[in-house]
């Protein structure tokens, strides 16, 4: 693939030379990896010398492991996942620190840049070189005789350069966002247990029973093999998998206006004649969950308007037929603070955990009056607007920052100060 792009994009291009890694700019070379770094294990080190706090970092496989009272390097390296399901990852580590055996240490060559090395090497994709086995490993061996278009040392360090101040965006971006929704966690915990409200809000909050409140509306357990994409089009009901409650939704609620890759079903699945479909406000509850922190895992509809919907494999679809619930709110509530609460209390299993309607209608909900409830959900939904606009802007600095890496280390592109007048 690499060669491929290198050719199509440079093939016959005045200043550019045919080498066997594609394509290059005339001035650079073609070089094996081993040609231009070195590459070891770091050193064994027990979890009881790695500390939460310390003096200098300590890098595993897969990044940072915490901090330890002795460090192994001091300077410019490149440090590579050795094992596990995410062998390959590549990061640039500046300074004292210690890695331990189960990452690879890269050292350069007088004439290469660290930094553009770390680059370079997340181009080409070390996960491939990835031996298969239960545990897979990088073959280090392979990963050396690589080859690779080594730039002269200047535009090494001036691509580094730019590629970082992407990454510097990026990581802000990152910051920002996780401050983002610290802030509202924070204040959705206060808003949803009474212990801050809105000026002219004081009416007592009203304690009841779930199933007061809310009734079941019969789900499908349909599997995977009988859903399919919207963009295939055979037929128009949408199915909600607890799967997808799990993985795919990111916030409290779905629109299905907005949101694309709600499953639908398959031509020739049929539903039983008298199916209820979804309404909006409705609450799609995964019923089970492998991990302890996705019980009751919950999503509120909205924006189905002449949708046919329907609630999949190992869910609870909850219909407030009380209406003492306001739409908008219920998926806050569930989600991200009443189900973090009570709904583990309730959940049985060992490999796998679950919820069981009898359990669940018993559950005592506290509950604002409806006027209020419009009040916290608008100023959860604008938090969450604001977080949205953040993770958009992220993902197109992360776009950008790919095109960047996929141009300027293949030499598609060319810093100014380094374009030939030719």
């Amino acid at each position: 693939m690499v060669n491929f792009m290198m050719k199509t994009q440079n093939e016959n291009r005045l200043g550019y030379k045919k080498t066997k890694v594609g394509w290059i700019p005339e001035e650079w070379e073609d070089s094996r990896l081993n040609e231009i770094c070195t590459m070891k294990s770091g050193d064994t080190i027990t979890s009881k010398l790695i500390h939460d706090e310390g003096t200098y970092r300590c890098f595993g496989g897969n990044g940072l492991r915490g901090f330890t009272e002795t460090f192994t390097h001091d300077g410019n390296f490149v440090l590579i996942g050795r094992q596990g399901a995410l062998c390959g990852n590549v990061r640039f580590v500046s300074g004292k620190f210690h890695a331990s055996e189960h990452a690879i240490v890269a050292t350069t060559f007088e004439k290469t840049n660290a930094s553009w090395l770390a680059e370079t090497l997340r181009f080409k994709n070390l996960n491939r070189f990835s031996e298969s086995s239960a545990q897979p490993g990088l073959s280090v061996s392979k990963v050396l005789r690589m080859r690779v278009s080594v730039p002269l040392f200047p535009e090494q360090k001036a691509i580094a350069g730019v590629l970082e101040c992407w990454d510097r965006g990026i990581r802000n971006l990152e910051l920002k966002i996780e401050n983002k929704r610290r802030t509202k966690k924070g204040l959705m915990q206060r808003l949803l247990s009474g212990k801050l409200r809105f000026p002219g809000f004081s009416d007592d909050w009203k304690t009841v029973k779930l199933g007061e409140v809310f009734c079941f509306v019969k789900s499908h357990a349909f599997s995977r093999e009988c859903l399919t994409t919207p963009e295939e089009k055979n037929s128009n009901i949408y199915n909600i998998h607890y799967g997808d409650i799990h993985a795919t939704y990111d916030g409290c609620g779905v629109d299905l206006r907005k949101e694309t890759r709600v499953p639908i079903l398959k031509t020739g699945i049929e539903l039983p004649k008298k199916t209820e479909f979804l309404q909006d406000g409705d609450l799609v509850m995964a019923d089970a969950s492998e991990d302890y922190a996705g019980v009751g895992a919950c999503i509120e509809l909205y924006g189905i308007e002449n949708r046919k919907v329907t609630g999949g494999l190992h869910t609870f679809v909850l219909r407030d037929f009380a209406k003492e619930t306001s739409n908008g709110f219920c998926g806050y509530m569930f989600k991200e603070y009443f189900f973090a609460k009570e709904l583990k209390r309730i959940s049985t299993g060992v490999s796998v955990y679950s919820i069981s309607k009898t359990n669940l209608v018993k559950v005592k909900l506290s509950l604002p009056p409806l006027e209020e409830q419009q009040a916290i959900a608008k100023v959860l939904s604008a938090a969450d607007g604001e977080i949205e606009v953040l993770e958009r802007k992220l993902a197109t600095w992360k776009d950008q920052k790919k095109f960047l890496l996929n141009n300027l280390v293949t030499g598609s592109i060319r810093l100014p100060e380094f374009r030939t007048t030719n």
